[in-house]
Protein backbone atom coordinates (compact mmCIF):
# COMPACT_ATOMS: atom_id res chain seq x y z
CA UNK A 1 0.00 0.00 0.00
CA UNK A 2 2.76 2.01 1.00
CA UNK A 3 4.28 1.70 -3.00
CA UNK A 4 1.11 2.32 -3.83
CA UNK A 5 1.20 6.54 -2.52
CA UNK A 6 4.80 6.72 -3.10
CA UNK A 7 4.07 6.29 -6.38
CA UNK A 8 0.89 8.71 -6.90
CA UNK A 9 2.98 11.49 -5.28
CA UNK A 10 5.93 11.08 -8.01
CA UNK A 11 3.46 11.80 -10.47
CA UNK A 12 1.93 14.91 -8.96
CA UNK A 13 5.29 16.26 -9.05
CA UNK A 14 6.79 18.57 -11.65
CA UNK A 15 10.82 17.48 -12.85
CA UNK A 16 13.34 20.42 -12.88
CA UNK A 17 13.66 20.45 -16.75
CA UNK A 18 9.96 20.78 -16.91
CA UNK A 19 9.76 23.90 -14.35
CA UNK A 20 12.76 25.50 -16.59
CA UNK A 21 11.12 24.86 -19.87
CA UNK A 22 7.88 26.66 -18.36
CA UNK A 23 10.22 29.59 -17.41
CA UNK A 24 11.72 29.91 -20.77
CA UNK A 25 8.77 30.30 -22.56
CA UNK A 26 6.69 32.77 -20.29
CA UNK A 27 10.42 34.69 -20.65
CA UNK A 28 10.62 34.77 -24.43
CA UNK A 29 6.56 35.69 -24.52
CA UNK A 30 7.19 38.51 -21.90
CA UNK A 31 10.13 39.55 -24.37
CA UNK A 32 8.36 39.46 -26.91
CA UNK A 33 5.32 40.95 -26.12
CA UNK A 34 5.94 44.12 -23.85
CA UNK A 35 7.36 46.16 -26.94
CA UNK A 36 4.22 45.26 -29.40
CA UNK A 37 2.48 46.38 -26.02
CA UNK A 38 3.93 49.35 -25.06
CA UNK A 39 4.09 50.46 -29.45
CA UNK A 40 0.30 50.19 -28.94
CA UNK A 41 -0.05 52.45 -25.77
CA UNK A 42 2.08 54.61 -27.45
CA UNK A 43 0.30 55.01 -30.61
CA UNK A 44 -3.26 55.41 -28.20
CA UNK A 45 -1.62 57.84 -26.65
CA UNK A 46 -0.64 60.14 -29.49
CA UNK A 47 -3.85 59.68 -31.42
CA UNK A 48 -5.61 60.87 -28.12
CA UNK A 49 -3.83 64.05 -28.09
CA UNK A 50 -4.73 63.97 -32.20
CA UNK A 51 -8.40 63.82 -31.04
CA UNK A 52 -8.02 66.57 -28.30
CA UNK A 53 -6.31 69.29 -30.50
CA UNK A 54 -8.94 68.76 -32.96
CA UNK A 55 -11.94 69.33 -30.09
CA UNK A 56 -10.52 71.96 -28.26
CA UNK A 57 -10.32 73.79 -31.99
CA UNK A 58 -13.63 72.99 -33.45
CA UNK A 59 -14.18 74.25 -29.50
CA UNK A 60 -12.99 77.43 -30.25
CA UNK A 61 -14.70 78.46 -33.37
CA UNK A 62 -17.98 77.38 -31.25
CA UNK A 63 -17.32 79.49 -28.61
CA UNK A 64 -16.66 82.58 -31.49
CA UNK A 65 -20.07 81.36 -32.48
CA UNK A 66 -21.63 82.13 -29.06
CA UNK A 67 -18.99 84.06 -27.56
CA UNK A 68 -19.21 84.79 -23.80
CA UNK A 69 -20.31 88.18 -22.58
CA UNK A 70 -17.40 90.85 -23.48
CA UNK A 71 -15.29 88.53 -24.96
CA UNK A 72 -13.93 90.12 -28.35
CA UNK A 73 -11.51 87.20 -29.60
CA UNK A 74 -10.96 83.64 -28.97
CA UNK A 75 -7.14 82.45 -29.84
CA UNK A 76 -5.52 79.40 -30.29
CA UNK A 77 -1.95 78.59 -29.63
CA UNK A 78 1.17 76.84 -30.23
CA UNK A 79 4.36 76.87 -27.97
CA UNK A 80 6.87 74.58 -29.04
CA UNK A 81 9.07 75.51 -26.42
CA UNK A 82 7.20 75.02 -23.32
CA UNK A 83 5.33 72.06 -25.82
CA UNK A 84 2.03 73.35 -25.30
CA UNK A 85 -1.24 74.42 -27.22
CA UNK A 86 -3.03 77.24 -25.64
CA UNK A 87 -6.56 78.41 -25.57
CA UNK A 88 -7.39 82.05 -24.86
CA UNK A 89 -9.89 84.55 -25.01
CA UNK A 90 -9.32 88.01 -25.11
CA UNK A 91 -11.83 90.51 -23.45
CA UNK A 92 -13.02 93.89 -24.79
CA UNK A 93 -10.57 95.63 -22.66
CA UNK A 94 -7.82 93.49 -24.01
CA UNK A 95 -6.92 91.27 -21.18
CA UNK A 96 -6.52 87.81 -21.97
CA UNK A 97 -6.93 84.89 -19.97
CA UNK A 98 -6.47 81.09 -20.80
CA UNK A 99 -9.26 78.41 -20.78
CA UNK A 100 -7.91 75.38 -22.01
CA UNK A 101 -4.12 73.97 -22.14
CA UNK A 102 -3.05 70.67 -23.90
CA UNK A 103 0.33 69.59 -22.85
CA UNK A 104 2.11 67.90 -25.38
CA UNK A 105 4.29 64.67 -24.64
CA UNK A 106 7.99 65.25 -25.04
CA UNK A 107 8.72 62.39 -27.65
CA UNK A 108 6.27 64.22 -29.64
CA UNK A 109 7.23 67.89 -31.99
CA UNK A 110 4.96 70.20 -32.09
CA UNK A 111 5.04 73.15 -35.07
CA UNK A 112 2.52 75.65 -35.66
CA UNK A 113 1.69 78.91 -35.17
CA UNK A 114 -1.80 81.14 -33.90
CA UNK A 115 -5.40 81.15 -34.85
CA UNK A 116 -7.77 84.12 -33.91
CA UNK A 117 -11.50 83.89 -34.11
CA UNK A 118 -13.06 87.16 -34.01
CA UNK A 119 -16.01 87.31 -32.69
CA UNK A 120 -17.66 90.75 -34.68
CA UNK A 121 -16.77 89.37 -38.21
CA UNK A 122 -17.15 85.40 -36.75
CA UNK A 123 -14.45 84.42 -38.93
CA UNK A 124 -11.81 81.91 -37.59
CA UNK A 125 -8.10 81.99 -38.94
CA UNK A 126 -7.47 85.34 -40.05
CA UNK A 127 -3.68 85.32 -41.15
CA UNK A 128 -3.33 81.76 -40.84
CA UNK A 129 -2.07 79.56 -43.25
CA UNK A 130 -5.23 77.47 -44.45
CA UNK A 131 -3.15 74.92 -45.73
CA UNK A 132 -1.64 73.84 -42.78
CA UNK A 133 -2.57 75.37 -39.47
CA UNK A 134 -0.54 72.91 -37.43
CA UNK A 135 1.51 70.10 -37.44
CA UNK A 136 1.90 67.42 -34.47
CA UNK A 137 4.98 64.43 -34.92
CA UNK A 138 6.11 61.69 -33.03
CA UNK A 139 9.80 60.30 -34.34
CA UNK A 140 9.21 57.17 -32.51
CA UNK A 141 6.03 56.26 -34.45
CA UNK A 142 7.28 57.65 -37.45
CA UNK A 143 3.89 59.34 -37.83
CA UNK A 144 3.07 63.07 -38.48
CA UNK A 145 -0.51 64.78 -38.24
CA UNK A 146 -1.52 67.93 -40.10
CA UNK A 147 -3.98 69.98 -38.86
CA UNK A 148 -5.62 72.02 -41.95
CA UNK A 149 -8.14 75.17 -41.28
CA UNK A 150 -11.11 75.13 -44.00
CA UNK A 151 -13.07 78.31 -44.14
CA UNK A 152 -16.74 78.38 -45.12
CA UNK A 153 -18.01 76.32 -43.70
CA UNK A 154 -15.70 76.02 -41.25
CA UNK A 155 -13.92 72.75 -40.26
CA UNK A 156 -10.25 71.36 -39.34
CA UNK A 157 -9.40 68.21 -41.50
CA UNK A 158 -6.88 66.11 -40.28
CA UNK A 159 -4.45 64.02 -42.53
CA UNK A 160 -1.65 61.82 -41.61
CA UNK A 161 1.39 61.21 -42.88
CA UNK A 162 4.75 59.97 -42.05
CA UNK A 163 7.23 61.68 -39.85
CA UNK A 164 10.07 63.72 -41.72
CA UNK A 165 12.54 66.68 -40.41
Amino acid sequence: MSDVLKLDIVKKAFTLIEVLITLAIITMVTVLGVPAFSKYGENARFDQKVSEIKYGLEETHLKMLNPENGVKEYIFESNFTTQTILFKKKNADDTVSEYKRILISSKDRITGGTMTCKVETKNCGEGADPAQLFQLKSQSLNKSVSFELQHDPFGVNVSSGIYSE
